[in-house]
Formats: structure tokens, sequence, C-alpha cells
């Protein structure tokens, strides 16, 4: 086979592969971002389109974008896992709010932390709904910055970020 045919072949192929791969991307839900994500945008209010009052959008962050944050500062990191998985190990400086401790503990949080504060909330893995769910509860307390990890613990500690 001569070098200029196989040279042509060998890009179809590449080509075709990067075709598929991008197409797959796109369609997962736990898809690669391919362009910057921002961490923090502001949540869309449905009131000024004329629906009711309320976020209805988080940005999900992955693993890069949530180290940078913990990198750059001024975040906070909300776990919404139980006080023992807490206790066996968080990301440093992240405070515990476990879901099903919400209601008796959120006046309290409140009372510590300002409204535009800036948070990520997260919960143990890319399975675990909690983190979603306290976004929302969070957002719907009046919270206007929250950005949702979706990766979870389990990737931030495989990846080899700092746990306390």
């Amino acid at each position: 086979m001569p070098l200029k045919e196989m040279a042509r072949e060998t890009s179809l192929i590449i080509g075709l592969a990067v075709v598929v791969a991008l197409t797959v991307n796109g369609f997962s839900p736990n898809g690669i971002s391919l362009l910057a994500a921002r961490a923090f945008p502001e949540c869309r209010d449905t009131a000024s389109a004329g629906g009711a009052a309320g976020p209805t959008a988080y940005e999900w962050i992955d693993i890069f974008t949530a180290r940078e944050a913990f990198q750059t500062g001024g975040v906070l990191f909300v776990d919404a896992r139980g006080p023992e998985y807490f206790n066996n190990g968080h990301i440093p400086g992240a405070v515990s709010l476990p879901l099903d401790r919400f209601a008796p503990q959120i006046a309290a949080f409140k009372q510590k932390f300002s409204l535009e504060t800036r948070m990520i909330t997260y919960c143990y893995n890319t399975e675990c709904t909690d983190s979603r769910d306290l976004a929302q509860l969070l957002t719907e307390a009046g919270f206007k910055h929250v950005a949702i990890f979706s990766d979870g613990f389990l990737t931030w500690g495989q990846e080899g970020f700092p746990v306390e």
C-alpha cells in the first residue's frame, strides 16, 4: 500500500473517530465541557421573563472548575452528605449542610453566610442528587450564587486534591 494512500486512510479514520467522540460527548449527561465554564453565572430569574420568581437553572461544574474555584478562593464549598461522611473527609474549608437536616439548620446558616456568598454544593459522586437538591433549597432560601459540583467528593479525592 503506498504511503500516500495509507496516510489518507489514517486521516479519515482519525477524523471519523473525532466526530463520533464529540457526538457522544455532546449527548452524554456527564460529557466534558468543551467551552470554558463560568463557575458562578447569575441564575436566570423567571420573574423578569414573566414567570414565577426564582431561579430555574444552575451551573453544573466539573472537577477542573471546582479545583480552580478552590485554588482561587472566595467560594464556600457546601457538603450535602451526612455528618458521618463529612467527618471522614471533606474538601478543606467546606461546611456541612446535610440535605436531610436543611430545615432545622438553614436559619443559623443564613446568619453565618451572606445571601451573596458564592457557593458550590457537592455530595459523593455523579450518581448522588443531594448536591442538586441542596442547591435548589439554598436558592429558594435566597442565596444568589449557587453552583453544583457534579463530580463530587469521590472524584475530588481520586484526583489527589486536598482533603481534610
